[in-house]
């Protein structure tokens, strides 16, 4: 019941600090005038033209209207969830501002990175908007709260009822990865049923905060598929960080009620706990790190639990989970990340010193480069280890864009090896890494370039019916003796659970960042 009551109480009023997206990780969070995008609806925090002593501009589904105005209004958004909704706000005797969209979904609206584009605003959406100005009017932006804890304290963007946005796209890449085999067999089993269809079900629930179908639908599919687990017996049985998977799974649903103003299972908060508590005392070490083997840390590990441990300790203000988020990617960095290359081996063999098998392995970069971004978003800005981890966050992904493929936009499986196949879920991983690392100030606008040259070599790889190919099949970390070349063989002619949840990520972080609306 305590752990419930923490969930449903919003962070700002635990007095918890996160960092907003956008800001420097060194700087105080501030209200600043941000773009914001609505669908096809985009505007800025001030507008500036000239209106005649009243006006009033109405448009319908298939018009297309340009409003500009002068002076000062200020928009406070709402959302809700009724047959109809309504967002409005007004300022001074004779100047208003209303939207009404019938019938209203969840809002989903993302900022525009960047500097503000022309001061206007084009609608070309089913949305009714209509203005009626007498006076000078100028625009302010007031926050909603967001589904996350960084965005719950400082995320500056605006949230307004709107009309559903369904992506065909994102909706055939979740849905062919429901289609899958997930509830029964090798994927439920102790030993496998984890991180396999754990993170394709992060990447579900990405894609229904993106705008994918229906949200409801997908998000039962992703609770019956946890909620069988646990019947099972599978799910909160841990010998494995790989198996903590589900317990993010589970979180996230638990968010998701409380934002929604459900009650959460207790079930999906327990099953969070657990994995938390077994994470901080009772999982294999090497080295003070989480071991994925005996003696050995490798990328694979840090995405399959970490992201848990930074969400946990940021909604239930934990600070020994958030502490131990943070150190983890330390502790990882220190003997994983080339101190030449910047770029990530894939193991490392504590007593012998030494990288295993001396490979950049793509997938796990893009294992690595998601967790840190995960980390970031939920650690407070006056964390002491934040701005190690901005730094070696940067210039990992620095690397990344030195040994992408110019050609395809995509990285080959080993990422310094040209005559090895270009892989899917890396390269997918690493594009929704540099996306997230524009929006949350990390990165200058300029990387998106190379994000979106990623996007497209990734969006050939996706057949009609949303099935991600070539894709890499589950990778260890070969010895020394047996070598790299190994990778380059490794299998790739089926469809993965995690290829298609990282690629669901990388379609949400490029819809979030603004550019793909």
């Amino acid at each position: 019941m305590a752990l419930l009551a923490l969930l449903l109480v919003p962070l700002a009023a635990r007095g918890l600090t996160h960092p907003a997206r956008g800001q420097s990780p060194t700087a105080t969070p501030t209200s600043t005038r941000t773009p914001i995008s609505v669908g096809t609806v985009t505007a800025t925090a001030t507008s500036t033209a000239t209106a005649a002593a009243t006006a009033t501009v109405t448009a319908t589904s298939t018009a297309t209207s340009t409003v500009t105005a002068t002076g000062t209004v200020t928009v406070t958004a709402s959302a809700t969830t009724s047959p109809t909704a309504t967002g409005s706000a007004t300022e001074g005797p004779t100047a208003t501002v209303s939207t009404s969209a019938t019938p209203a979904v969840t809002p989903s609206v993302e900022p525009g990175p960047g500097t503000a584009p022309a001061s206007t605003a084009t609608r070309t959406t089913s949305l009714t908007s209509t203005v009626t100005a007498t006076a000078p009017v100028s625009v302010t932006a007031m926050p909603a709260p967001s589904r996350t804890p960084t965005a719950a304290a400082h995320d500056p963007r605006l949230f307004l009822p709107m009309v559903l946005r369904s992506d065909p796209l994102l909706d055939r890449v979740a849905r062919r990865l429901l289609a899958m085999d997930l509830s029964t067999g090798a994927e439920t089993h102790v030993g496998e049923w984890a991180w396999k269809g754990g993170v394709g079900m992060i990447g579900v629930l990405a894609a229904v905060d993106a705008g994918a179908g229906d949200a409801d639908d997908l998000r039962g599919a992703v609770g019956a598929w946890l909620d069988e687990g646990l019947a099972a017996g599978a799910a909160g049985v841990f010998s494995h960080p790989n198996h903590t998977a589900p317990a993010w799974v589970a979180l996230r649903l638990a968010a998701d009620d409380a934002a929604a103003g459900r009650r959460p299972a207790d079930r999906h908060v327990n099953l969070a706990e657990r994995g938390v508590r077994w994470l901080l005392s009772d999982a294999p070490r090497a080295g003070g790190a989480l071991a994925h083997r005996p003696g050995q840390l490798w990328d694979d590990t840090l995405f399959m639990s970490v992201p848990l441990l930074a969400e946990y300790g940021a909604r239930f203000d934990r600070r020994d989970a958030l502490d131990a988020a943070a150190r983890e990617i330390l502790l990882h960095a220190a003997v994983l990340q080339d101190p030449i290359t910047g770029l990530w081996f894939h193991g490392w063999d504590i007593a012998a010193g030494d990288p295993i098998s001396g490979a950049y392995w793509a997938r796990g970069n893009g294992w690595a480069a998601l967790a840190t971004s995960e980390v970031l978003r939920h650690l407070p800005f006056d964390h002491p280890d934040r701005a190690t981890l901005v730094a070696l966050h940067q210039r990992h992904l620095r690397a990344l864009v030195r040994v992408q493929d110019r050609n395809s936009g995509m990285w080959r499986t080993v990422l310094d090896r040209p005559d090895f196949y270009l892989e899917t879920s890396g390269s997918a991983a690493i594009a929704a890494a540099l996306y997230r690392a524009v929006v949350d100030g990390h990165l200058e606008r300029e990387y998106l370039v190379f994000a979106d040259q990623a996007y497209g070599g990734v969006l050939r790889r996706i057949a009609s019916d949303g099935t991600v190919t070539e894709v890499s099949a589950g990778t260890g970390v070969p010895s020394r003796d047996v070598g790299v070349e190994i990778y380059g063989r490794i299998d790739r002619s089926r469809p993965q659970a995690y290829g298609q949840g990282l690629v669901l990520m990388l379609l949400a972080a490029k819809d979030e960042s603004g550019t793909r609306r």
